[in-house]
């Protein structure tokens, strides 16, 4: 059967734009006839006119060019007197004659539709929607409109990232509970008939968490590498669309892909950008998109080799309804490395770097309290920049110091240190001294580093201390860890010898400690006053702002008047401290305690259990005992 030949789409469409362009121009001839523009008497320049006509005190006049406006005088006498005057003849009529415009009008309309059309084309044309080829082959736009809106659409498919990583658990160091658990999904996505032969249920979904930098993804990719598995990774941001039903639709294609390539790991990083929860906001694209990741998860058998495999940093800002058995039920933590786990980090990143004896990534671990294993090797990263733009071979220890301070401070040393004042550098030391003796005097923890060196983040000079580590802290070590962030204030007090002095250097260490104060309030239940309440739980807004601060105000004064008194009472040893970073700079542990102990700098340095600093070896009182002699 032949075919009946389709009518070239070019063809219809030039049509279409014709008779649209030529319906355009009738109208507009048509509200133009019999129209004149009514001007004010203000606006006429006599000069131009050439004829009038005049019917009940109202003029048209025609001007040289041939266009013609109506007039109507406030004074018919005065502007009759003018025409005369300026001997323009005036025809009196009955009625207004009818002017239509002139024909160089019309031409000027259908002009500017004709031009519109081509520009149109020439649009078309360029865009690749038309082609030259097609036009002389009578062939039009494909002779099919769709492949036109089809060239509209944007793209709404999701292209997940496909690969079999080649990281292992050996790449990984630290978490050694992580990797336990990760073995038996391991375990599974190498054989998962044998858990099916065997009645078992294996997770349909896990859940990464943990702080940012701690290795979410790459454990991830480790799983998959240990399995030999192929790992999709797309993001939370991937799902979020202006375009309604468009997250759903990718949901939909990602799992359709993984079930292609059993078994699998399909791995959604930063899944809270799509698995809030829901109510918390009106946005319905992102409801729909839970929806459907819920609906895809209860739809396909976990046996079928398919795991998904999530990360976040907040795991409590998931919905329920994803959290709940049968879809994101097991929770693997992956938390911040302690001191050994830090070391055996430092040792995996340093193993293509070259590092001199003076580098001894033991104590490094120590002082690297809170990083996490980006920040590790950020840093031996950073040192090793340090080292190859000075010309150097390997790593120092100088090059890693250096680095600390950047990565700690957001910035480096600040040139031009030698151009501060006396009393600036004073006021400094005072203030550094004091965040240094309040930390030795109150606590175990050791300083391992403080300096009056500026630095580009604005900080006049910094006091590093490694604090304790663990999860569990006293409510002592909250006073202390209050008292060493107001210890350089009540230096400059002490320093000045009145508050009226005192400098707005400070304004950091209040901040955090006002945060801390706050937290032993309204969440470890460490106040008198409010008790063993987590006041957070409860409609605080409610409740008036003046009894929560007036409580932390109290505390504030009272543990600053034990920081005062503290370094009052050990004044020498203050003293002595600062002066000895007006002289050095800087200062490390071993050199504090034999300040603090009276001890010349030059002394042979104990061993570290001598040296080890005790808090009960300086005999203070606690701010218990404080108060209550007070």
């Amino acid at each position: 059967m032949k075919m009946k030949r389709r009518f070239p789409v070019i063809k219809v469409f030039l049509l279409i734009l014709f008779v649209v362009a030529l319906i355009q121009s009738i109208v507009m001839i048509a509200n133009k006839k019999n129209y004149i523009e009514t001007i004010s008497e203000e606006s006429v320049n006599f000069e131009l006119i050439e004829a009038a006509q005049e019917s009940n005190n109202e003029y048209v006049i025609r001007l040289t060019d041939g266009s013609s406006y109506k007039v109507i005088p406030s004074s018919s006498k005065d502007f009759a007197q003018v025409l005369f005057t300026k001997e323009i003849p005036v025809d009196h009529v009955a009625n207004l004659k009818d002017t239509e415009l002139p024909i160089f009008s019309y031409i000027k309309v259908v002009g500017i539709v004709v031009i519109a059309i081509a520009i149109i084309i020439v649009i078309l044309i360029g865009t690749g929607i038309l082609s030259i080829g097609r036009i002389q082959a009578g062939q039009g736009m494909g002779g099919d409109i769709n492949e036109i809106l089809k060239a509209s659409r944007p793209d709404t498919s999701i292209k997940p990232k496909k690969e079999i990583p080649d990281i292992t658990f050996k790449d990984i160091e630290g978490c050694a509970e992580l990797k336990r658990d990760a073995q038996g999904l391991i375990n599974y996505l190498k054989n998962p008939y044998k858990y099916e032969a065997a009645g078992a249920r294996m997770p349909k979904g896990v859940i990464l968490y943990g702080p940012p930098g701690t290795g979410k993804t790459l454990t991830a990719k480790a799983i998959a590498g240990e399995a030999g598995v192929p790992f999709l990774s797309v993001s939370g941001s991937d799902f979020v669309e202006m375009y309604v039903g468009v997250g759903a639709k990718r949901v939909r294609e990602l799992f359709e892909e993984a079930n292609k390539n059993a078994p699998c790991i399909i791995f959604i990083d930063e899944i809270d950008a799509i698995a809030g929860k829901r109510g918390a906001s009106q946005n319905s694209e992102r409801d729909q998109t839970i929806n459907a990741i819920l609906t895809e998860m209860d739809g396909f058998s976990s046996n079928k080799g398919v795991m998904i495999l999530a990360a976040t940093n907040r795991l409590d800002m998931l919905d329920s309804a994803i959290l709940r058995p049968g879809r994101f039920d097991k929770h693997l933590a992956v938390p911040l490395p302690n001191k050994e786990e830090r070391e055996a980090i430092l040792k995996l990143h340093a193993k293509n770097k070259k590092l001199d004896e003076s580098v001894d990534l033991k104590v490094l671990a120590a002082q690297t309290t809170g990083f996490a294993g980006a920040g590790l090797e950020s840093l031996l990263n950073e040192a090793t920049l340090l080292a190859v733009n000075a010309g150097k071979k390997f790593v120092s220890q100088s090059e890693i110091d250096k680095a600390f301070f950047k990565v700690v401070m957001e910035g480096d040393v600040k040139d031009g240190q030698d151009k501060r004042g006396s009393k600036e550098l004073e006021l400094v030391a005072w203030h550094e001294a004091g965040h240094t003796l309040i930390t030795k005097l109150l606590t175990n923890d050791e300083v391992s580093k403080v300096t009056i060196l500026a630095s580009t983040s604005g900080a006049g000079g910094v006091t590093f201390h490694n604090p304790k580590e663990g999860e569990f802290f006293s409510k002592k070590d909250l006073q202390n860890r209050i008292a060493i962030a107001y210890g350089g204030r009540a230096a400059e007090e002490i320093l000045f010898g009145d508050h009226d002095h005192v400098t707005v250097g400070a304004s950091s260490d209040i901040q955090q400690a006002s945060q801390q104060i706050k937290d032993y309030i309204m969440k470890y239940g460490m106040s008198e006053k409010f008790g063993m309440l987590d006041i957070s739980a409860f409609d605080y807004q409610s409740m008036s702002n003046d009894d929560i601060v007036n409580e932390a105000s109290k505390i504030a004064n009272e543990i600053y008047a034990y920081t005062l008194k503290t370094l009052n009472d050990n004044v020498d040893a203050l003293k002595r401290i600062a002066e000895a970073l007006l002289e050095r700079e800087t200062l490390l542990d071993e050199e504090v305690v034999k300040l603090i102990n009276g001890e010349p700098l030059n002394a042979p340095i104990k061993d570290v259990e001598e040296t080890e600093n005790n808090s009960e070896e300086y005999h203070q009182m606690t701010i218990d005992e404080f108060l209550q002699t007070n």
